[in-house]
């Protein structure tokens, strides 16, 4: 991979929108808007890569949860700004050369099924975390929680972002000629482990020094840096309007509660 560049732009510090994160749902909704009631469209119209993360083998649940759809599906208005962005990245030499090959987008997750939202956050969760934190107590356990799933909850007034269509899971693989999950597949390295509940996962966790401990965690920075900025828009000059979840570096959305906040 090349040098990176001198003048990229750093990774914010989102330690104070953490500290906050829980007022999100206070936020409130506009029922008047044209995007509240936008249709749902699945990304492989409009050429997305992607595959629903809970459709397929994983670590969490094992085997794919019943019911849910391989492909994600998300708002109209979502769907077009990744596809606009999408086609910046294939295109851009420089971020081929970054790389070391053409990359692109790639849809993790999308609308989520309350009942999957549900499971998840009651039974899935809760066991990865005992799992990696075998001697937190209960609180810590909800407190853990909160930073990786939201409470499940079909109230207009404060939904559950994965249920709303404006908020979706991506990263950044090599490119593919298969639209959906290719088993073996090579991503862009983000430190993105299966099955992971570490801090490790908040956006800006390599920005600090004593989490760089060797070459890869280097990269990783690195490579966050650029896909940060990739998302906002910054590193093609305009604003997606996207926003990052401050404790998920793969969570972005654009029209929900969170993306307001």
């Amino acid at each position: 991979m090349e040098k990176f560049f001198k003048n990229h732009p750093k990774m914010p510090n989102y330690d104070k929108l953490r500290s906050k994160k829980a007022e999100y749902r206070q936020t409130p909704i506009d029922e008047r808007t044209e995007l509240y009631s936008e249709p749902l469209l699945g990304i492989y119209s409009h050429g997305l890569a992607g595959q629903s993360y809970y459709s397929r083998p994983n670590p969490l649940t094992v085997e794919p949860i019943p019911g849910v759809p391989a492909e994600p599906i998300l708002r109209t208005t979502v769907l077009e700004k990744l596809a606009e962005l999408n086609k910046a990245i294939k295109a851009d030499q420089k971020l081929t050369g970054l790389f070391g090959g053409q990359v692109e987008l790639y849809v993790e997750e999308g609308t989520r099924l309350l009942t999957t939202q549900k499971m998840l956050y009651n039974q899935g969760f809760p066991k990865l975390i005992r799992q990696q934190y075998p001697d937190a107590t209960e609180d810590q356990v909800k407190a853990k929680l909160a930073d990786l799933i939201a409470i499940p909850s079909d109230d207009i007034n404060s939904p559950s972002p994965h249920t709303t269509g404006a908020a979706f899971d991506v990263t950044l693989r090599y490119y593919q000629d298969d639209l959906g999950y290719v088993p073996g597949q090579q991503e862009v390295c983000l430190r993105r482990f299966d099955g992971d509940v570490t801090e490790a996962n908040f956006p800006d966790y390599f920005e600090k020094k004593k989490h760089l401990n060797s070459e890869q965690d280097e990269q990783i920075k690195q490579n966050r840096q650029i896909f940060h900025s990739i998302m906002t828009g910054e590193y093609f000059g305009y604003e997606t309007e996207f926003a990052c979840n401050p404790t998920e570096w793969w969570h972005w959305s654009y029209g929900d509660q969170l993306w307001a906040f």
